[in-house]
């Protein structure tokens, strides 16, 4: 009896080299038919495990339908369309079944039929896969719905804005003198109150930022960052509450903030899988038990929390954490960044708030917005001015926003200045009292250029 021919297959779990000295020790002995029966039972059991970890995310992007699912089932479809024309369909389940069995989730959800274009007939597979004989195949017909909004990408007028030359001083100076005019006001404070300090050497090196793989000095401009949000939430933290790190990278703020507040649990929601592994490395450094990685887009988060936390959220970003913070009236702390990506989307318009749209042309906001980018780190140069007092003007509107759904909010200055260009802090406390009143800050003071 010979070498059983099914062995070679074994080569992928047991490399070729092992296979090769397998299938040469084996022979036809008995004990070797015996010996490949194990390899057989334990690869058996090894390809039911990979299946299984294959099969957890029903979608592309874990347990909920996103637009990627949306898209790639557009493209699929349309590959299966023109494969079946060629009679080239018969053998493609077998090859490729977790596919189908996504389709098959897909074509009952009623937002993927109202994606695909509008009353077309599409070939799709049953639930048995059979293709013998033309049976199991079922017509749907797809609709695509008419939508004046591009939630995924900016609308014309908005690439007009982004290809501006906004970098001109005449101009930004011009649109500062325009909202002087408006008699917007505001005010805006240091950290100084809060006294932020962290002794980082008294404490284990994995609660360091140069843990998360940052240069030197990016770890120290960074520990200052963290020492002004660890003060702006500490007066915000109750026993048992949950905090929220959204855009929490390699963890550099939530970490901290799990391991000075046991008493509260911390959530990172965090969407590249590069940062998600720097952050478990430290945590299982530090042996903390009351934080939780969401490996997901922020958008996508749904859980309830009481504090939401984001240090250099980009662009629009900003926007929607304060967005998932409103919308369970919980309290926040919020460093912004680049202000210059902003633009609108389905579920994020600007400006912000109703004062500000008021007073605002969209024109002006943007110039704004693309102007705030221009600060620098000396902050001496005219450029650099005129970037802060457009930085000042956008967050202003997004306090502005919180405090029309009920929040009292402060604008503050991270200590010191030098750790970032992009140094505000949004802190916010919803207090239903002030709900739909047009309250900003206390004490303002009349905007200067």
């Amino acid at each position: 009896m010979g070498t059983p021919k099914n062995l070679p297959n074994k080569s992928k779990f047991l490399g070729k080299d092992k296979a090769k000295w397998l299938r040469k020790l084996i022979g036809n002995s008995f004990e070797g038919q015996e010996l490949l029966q194990s390899v057989d039972s334990y690869v058996s059991e090894f390809e039911k495990k990979i299946d299984h970890c294959k099969s957890w995310s029903p979608y592309l992007i874990g347990f909920q339908v996103t637009i990627a699912d949306l898209i790639v089932l557009y493209m699929v479809v349309t590959l299966f369309q023109k494969l079946a024309h060629q009679n080239c369909l018969c053998k493609v389940p077998e090859k490729i079944p977790m596919v189908f069995e996504w389709i098959e989730m897909m074509k009952v959800l009623p937002s993927a039929k109202m994606f695909i274009q509008s009353k077309v007939q599409v070939l799709l597979v049953s639930a048995d896969r059979t293709l013998a004989s033309g049976s199991g195949h079922t017509c749907t017909t797809w609709l695509v719905p008419q939508s004046d909004i591009d939630s995924v990408s900016q609308s014309k007028s908005d690439q007009s804005f982004k290809r501006m030359r906004v970098n001109h001083q005449s101009n930004i100076s011009h649109t500062l003198e325009k909202i002087e005019s408006l008699d917007i006001s505001y005010k805006i404070v240091e950290m100084t109150d809060f006294q932020p300090s962290i002794d980082w050497n008294s404490h284990s090196d994995y609660l360091n930022p140069s843990k998360g793989d940052l240069n030197d000095k990016r770890s120290l401009r960074k520990q200052y960052q963290i020492s002004n949000i660890l003060a702006a939430v500490r007066p915000l933290v109750t026993p048992g509450c949950t905090i929220v790190d959204f855009c929490a990278g390699g963890g550099h703020v939530g970490i901290v903030l799990a391991y000075f507040f046991k008493c509260c649990k911390v959530i990172l929601v965090e969407n590249k899988e590069e940062s998600v592994k720097r952050a478990v490395r430290r945590i299982r450094g530090l042996k903390l038990q009351n934080i939780t990685i969401c490996h997901s887009n922020l958008d996508y988060f749904c859980g309830t929390f009481n504090i939401g936390v984001t240090l250099h959220a980009c662009g629009v970003a900003t926007d929607l954490v304060l967005r998932a913070c409103s919308k369970e009236r919980a309290s926040f702390v919020v460093c912004p960044c680049c202000y210059g990506s902003i633009n609108n989307t389905e579920l994020i318009s600007y400006p912000r708030s109703q004062s500000f749209r008021e007073k605002l042309a969209v024109k002006d906001y943007f110039i704004l917005s693309h102007s705030s980018d221009m600060t620098t780190w000396d902050g001496e140069s005219m450029n650099s001015q005129l970037g802060r007092s457009s930085m000042e003007l956008i967050d202003v509107d997004r306090c502005t926003l919180m405090e029309e759904l009920g929040y009292d909010t402060s604008l503050r200055i991270m200590v010191p200045k030098s750790c970032s260009p992009k140094n505000h802090l949004l802190i916010g406390v919803f207090e239903p009292s002030k709900l739909g009143k047009q309250h900003l800050f206390p004490t303002p003071v009349k905007f200067k250029q």
